[in-house]
């Protein structure tokens, strides 16, 4: 095997993306990083046209919206289909005042698969309705100045109480679900809103004179986890933020309405509370009264000018996303880095910058690995951090061009021009400027140490500093397409074997062994199936061989049943002596069994007999395979297991192919297996069972026929 000319270190895989910082940037699914998403503007709910005087919105999981409308002083209450365009009034709210089903200054409504919750602050509770038929089913009325809720999605019901600083916890049923929590923490704090999630409770919160605090988060047991993020800064002016202009989605990122003068802006922020982003509106937008967002992160938002409705993740124009490297280390050699290699994604108005640091001071290392291991500081807290640590020393940018036909992925190379030292940090700015369009980078490599062509000249190209520096450079175009080429040669050997040949070659290496792989197949079972070829040509056509492949390819290990194996013959010695305890008789006429293959009453009875046939000869040649899983998942691989038994079993023999599932109703049962019999009791005649009479007239036409091969016995009855 041939020694590769470079060590490498490698950002590909989840974890090795996870292990630096992503600042305003999401992962793929299938690997790489790109810019984070956020909502955008997509269009008006007909049926609500002109509709700006709405004071309270919610959304449920079918995307049908629920609206307060204040009309004078009444107010009315609606269900909106935006699909259908259709526009319902709902009883359940009669107008104003103190009554049951009458509110009075009303604020957030939440909704779930089943219940339908009021905020009606001028009385100082929560109105509680059956989703279905809009009745009261509980009024909270403990509370003393109320001034949002918020619910987990699951469980539990949240209230935030503005009088006594603190938060109320109540179960689905109305009931308090443990004690309040919070008065220690917002005692010196002026809470804003809440929003819940399924492990966090947040509150916005900010002192008295401005807007200086973030977010505090609580656990769903109540206990105090930390304050994060920062509002300063984010708005021009003198802000405002009101209960409902706060809203999370199903990633946790929580979006906040800012409101001053005749102007609102709506920012989204991190889970940890950095600040990701203005969300782009329509310029008539001037107030935002309410925001809901469903299960699938579409945002609505209740504003001066109708109810708006905004699209997830299509981007963010004019959004920068950072991503920051951590410590890479070329070894105590203190070797030079050479290049870095990228595959990435550039469509048209997107780009991608690169910069870089490197030291061979320790300390600076340690300082930065503490900022990246830090659990109680936001993303923006360690940016900030690591920049007025490493800026001084940072090189670039190196820009790269977005790819001119505009899609598929391009490999992008930059040589590290300045000399480096033992430690180096990569920082990588994305960008875009248009909202349909994401910059996304699959793949960095970094290669060490320092090696280029220019080595293999005479020492009189290195003389001159300004000259060897390009000629290096210029050098390194050859090297890296060549480099590519010859690394690949000497990696050859990867594609011979199943561990290490990509997914792609499966099929051909399989081709090799004459095997057949499915295209459905998942790649671990293409996999496993070649590295098991052996095994299984060895084991061709027996029970253990058959096993091994199924296990294969469904996960599972089936049962295999050979007939003539169960099936334990009389023989005449032994325990059965001939002559005393056992004698032979003729054998029945025709072999006929009652209930099977003939009723008494409609089949004649004869005297000639064919000669009996071998009763082990049907279960000679057959055997039952079993698996254990449920029907759908049975059924989805029933064509599969079917084909591999034909192909692998010998060819004489038949098959019967079944499943085994929980006991139920419609499911088969195997005793020994997904049953049992308990408590049974022995088969013994007279005593726990009567053998009945025998008819062999009745008044029906069609009657058994008596010849000389039937005699009538004490046991058999003429009626």
């Amino acid at each position: 095997m041939i020694v590769p000319e470079f060590k490498s270190q490698r950002f590909k895989t989840r974890a090795q993306w996870q292990s630096g910082l992503l600042y305003r940037l999401n992962e793929q699914a299938d690997n790489g990083i790109t810019l984070y998403g956020a909502p955008v503007f997509k269009d008006w709910i007909q049926a609500l046209k002109g509709q700006v005087n709405i004071v309270s919105l919610a959304v449920d999981e079918c995307r049908q919206l629920y609206l307060l409308q204040k009309d004078d002083s009444q107010y009315r209450f609606y269900r909106c289909d935006p699909a259908g365009k259709s526009l319902e009034r709902l009883g359940c709210i009669s107008g104003s005042g103190s009554n049951p089903g009458e509110i009075s200054d009303p604020g957030r409504i939440l909704v779930d698969h089943h219940m339908l919750w009021i905020l009606d602050q001028g009385n100082q509770r929560i109105q509680a309705f059956n989703k279905e038929n809009f009745q009261i089913i509980y009024i909270i009325d403990s509370l003393e100045a109320p001034i949002d809720m918020a619910f987990d999605g699951k469980n539990y019901l949240f209230v935030l109480d503005q009088k006594t600083r603190q938060i109320f916890k109540y179960d689905h049923n109305g009931v308090p679900a443990g004690e309040p929590f919070g008065n220690t923490q917002l005692k010196d704090k002026e809470p804003i809103g809440l929003v819940a999630g399924s492990a966090t409770v947040v509150c916005a919160v900010a002192p008295d004179e401005g807007l200086k605090c973030g977010f505090m988060r609580f656990s769903e047991e109540g206990n105090y986890l930390d304050i994060v993020g920062e509002f300063a800064g984010i708005f021009q002016g003198e802000a405002s933020i009101h209960s409902q202009g706060m809203a999370l989605n199903s990633e946790a990122s929580i979006f906040v309405a800012f409101h001053c003068a005749d102007t609102c802006e709506l920012h989204k922020f991190s889970p940890d509370g950095s600040h990701l982003g203005k969300v782009t509106l329509p310029d008539s937008i001037k107030s935002i009264k309410s925001i809901a967002c469903d299960g699938r992160n579409h945002l609505f938002l209740s504003t001066d000018q109708g109810i708006a409705h905004l699209s997830p993740d299509l981007g963010v124009s004019g959004a920068k996303g950072v991503y920051y490297s951590r410590t890479l280390d070329s070894g105590p050699d203190e070797g030079q880095w050479h290049r870095l290699k990228l595959e990435a994604a550039l469509p048209q108005g997107a780009g991608l910058e690169v910069y870089y640091a490197s030291s061979g001071d320790r300390n600076t290392k340690r300082k930065v690995d503490a900022i990246f291991t830090e659990t109680r500081q936001s993303l923006q807290q360690k940016v900030a951090k690591i920049e007025s640590l490493l800026t001084p020393g940072w090189i670039g940018p190196e820009k790269f061009l977005p790819n001119p036909a505009g899609d598929g992925e391009t490999f992008h190379d930059m040589l590290f021009r300045e000399k480096t030292k033992r430690y180096l940090w990569l920082k990588l700015v994305l960008s875009s400027f248009d909202q349909q369009q994401r910059p996304v980078v699959n793949n960095m490599t970094v290669f060490y140490p320092r090696h280029s062509y220019l080595r293999y000249l005479p020492a009189v190209y290195q003389e001159d500093p300004v000259s060897r520096d390009f000629l290096e450079r210029f050098l390194s175009l050859f090297e890296t397409v060549l480099y590519g080429l010859e690394n690949e040669i000497s990696q050859i050997y990867r594609y011979f074997d199943p561990d290490t040949t990509p997914v792609e070659f499966f099929a051909w290496l399989s081709s090799w062994l004459n095997l057949s792989l499915e295209e459905g197949w998942p790649a671990q079972t293409k996999q496993q199936f070649i590295l098991k070829a052996a095994n299984l040509f060895r084991r061709k056509g027996t029970p253990q061989g058959l096993a091994d492949f199924i296990e294969i390819v469904t996960g599972q290990r089936p049962i295999i049943w050979e007939h003539s194996l169960m099936v334990k013959p009389l023989v005449l010695s032994g325990r059965f002596p001939l002559g005393c305890d056992t004698f032979v008789t003729r054998t029945p006429p025709g072999g006929f069994v009652l209930g099977q293959a003939c009723i008494l009453g409609h089949t004649a009875i004869r005297a000639n007999a064919p000669k009996p046939e071998d009763p082990f000869l049907p279960l000679a040649h057959c055997f039952t395979v079993l698996l254990n899983m449920d029907r759908s998942t049975f059924q989805s691989y029933q064509g599969t297991l079917k084909r591999i038994l034909d192909a692998e079993k010998p060819a004489h023999t038949h098959y019967t192919l079944g499943w085994i599932g929980e006991p139920g109703t419609g499911q088969p049962y195997y005793v020994g297996i997904n049953s049992f019999v308990k408590c049974y009791r022995h088969f013994r005649l007279g005593v726990t069972s009567v053998v009945g009479k025998t008819v062999a007239f009745s008044q029906e036409k069609a009657a058994a026929k008596i010849d000389n091969s039937l005699s009538l016995t004490k046991g058999f009855q003429l009626i």
